[in-house]
Formats: structure tokens, C-alpha cells, sequence
């Protein structure tokens, strides 16, 4: 069933392997600026490191799913929903 949403990936080491699994049923983004740019959501699910410090500023609706817990949210600006999802750092 299409909902009527796209999912576009991006992950600097494993986007082969995300081809392998999801094929063409998603988008690929060649870069973290590429996938953030028109999103609605982004959703955050590895700690790379440039994923701390996204520039949300092309998003079409700023909200961030931070599975990791690896963004500061009080650096983010107060137009972004941020969810911290699972496991709270010390």
C-alpha cells in the first residue's frame, strides 16, 4: 500500500548494502545535505559524525527523529520538532 510518502537513505558506508535490501522501493541521497533537503522528517539512526551537526535549514517541515541521541538539541533551532528516541547518554 503507498501512503503517498518517499523515503530517501544516505549513509557514507553502507548505502550498497541499503541498495541490496531495499532496492528501488527507496531513494538515495549522495550526500547528508542531499537527503535533508525537502524532507519532512529526518530520522537519525547511526552516530556518524556528520549527523551531529545537520544543517535542517532545507527541510520542507523540520522534524528530527534522533534515534542515537547524538544531536544537541539545545543547539537546535526553535523551529525544529526534535524526539529523542531510545536510550538517554549520561
Amino acid at each position: 500500500m503507498n501512503e503517498g510518502s518517499d523515503c530517501t537513505a544516505y549513509d557514507p558506508e553502507a548505502l550498497e548494502n541499503g541498495r541490496r535490501v531495499f532496492g528501488d522501493r527507496i531513494m538515495y541521497a549522495k550526500s547528508v545535505k542531499d537527503a535533508v533537503s525537502g524532507a519532512e522528517l529526518v530520522v537519525i539512526v547511526t552516530e556518524w559524525p556528520e549527523f551531529k551537526t545537520l544543517d535542517l535549514s532545507g527541510m520542507a517541515r523540520k522534524r528530527l527523529f534522533d534515534a542515537r541521541h547524538i544531536v544537541n538539541r539545545d543547539l537546535l533551532p526553535g523551529d525544529v520538532e526534535y524526539e529523542g528516541l531510545c536510550w538517554q547518554p549520561l
